[in-house]
C-alpha cells in the first residue's frame, strides 16, 4: 500500500475492503451480512468464469506470455489474475496472523501452568 506522510500507511478505500472481504469470504452465498459482499462476489464469479473461457486469457497465462498483470492477453483476465494474487496474499497474511495468535495463546497457557505449579 501507499504510505502517507510520516510513514503511516494510507487507508484502504472502502471498495477495496469489500473486494478483499469478498475474495476471502467463506460464507454461503446470501449468508454474509457484510454490505455489498453478495454483489462483489457475483462480480468476482463473473470475472473467474470469463478467465476460464477466454482464449486470450488462457494464452496469456502460459509461461513466458505475460501472465496476470503482464502486457499480453485480455485486460479482464489480467484483472482476474491480479485479484487471485491479492486473494492469496491476504490468505497468507490471515494464516500468519492466526498462527501467531495461536502461538501467543500457547505461551500464555504454559506460563499460567508454570505459575500454578510454583
Amino acid at each position: 500500500r501507499a504510505r502517507c506522510r510520516g510513514g503511516a500507511r494510507a487507508p484502504i478505500p472502502s471498495n477495496m475492503k469489500i473486494l478483499i472481504h469478498a475474495l476471502l469470504c467463506s460464507k454461503e452465498k446470501g449468508q454474509c451480512t457484510v454490505g455489498d459482499c453478495a454483489p462483489m462476489r457475483s462480480f468476482i464469479s463473473t470475472m473467474e468464469r470469463h478467465a476460464e473461457t477466454c482464449p486470450l486469457g488462457r494464452t496469456a497465462n502460459l509461461p513466458g506470455a505475460g501472465g496476470a498483470g503482464g502486457g499480453a492477453g485480455c485486460r479482464h483476465c489480467q484483472k482476474w489474475g491480479q485479484m487471485r494474487m491479492l486473494r492469496e496474499r491476504y490468505r497468507r497474511q490471515l494464516a500468519a496472523a492466526f498462527y501467531k495468535k495461536q502461538q501467543a495463546q500457547r505461551a500464555q497457557q504454559q506460563q499460567q501452568q508454570q505459575q500454578q505449579q510454583q
